[in-house]
């Protein structure tokens, strides 16, 4: 699950997104979480790279926090959240159109 601040994410501007990590049955906090995003009709990605923190973790998860993210174009950018955990990674991707 994730959060971007603010909601509304425009061309240009940085954002933040928290990101909630729910790892596997016996598994704990995850090794790295890493957030990057592709603007795949371009063939390229963001011009900075985010850095990501772990702000706390509990039964209901991990919580992260991930800054310094812009979509620096206009198009439909993907969203890449890798996870790593108990010695494998996951990978969220998800769509969002910046016009």
């Amino acid at each position: 699950v994730f959060r971007p601040t603010p909601e509304r994410i425009d061309v240009g501007t940085r954002f933040s997104l928290s990101v909630l990590v729910c790892p596997h049955a016996g598994v704990t906090a995850p090794a790295s979480v890493i957030v990057d995003a592709l603007l795949p009709e371009r063939g390229h990605g963001m011009n900075y790279k985010p850095s990501v923190k772990a702000e706390y973790g509990g039964r209901q998860g991990f919580w992260y926090r991930a800054e310094g993210l812009q979509f620096h174009a206009p198009g439909r950018w993907e969203l890449q959240i890798d996870v790593r955990a108990g010695g494998q990674t996951d990978r969220l991707r998800y769509g969002i159109t910046v016009e």
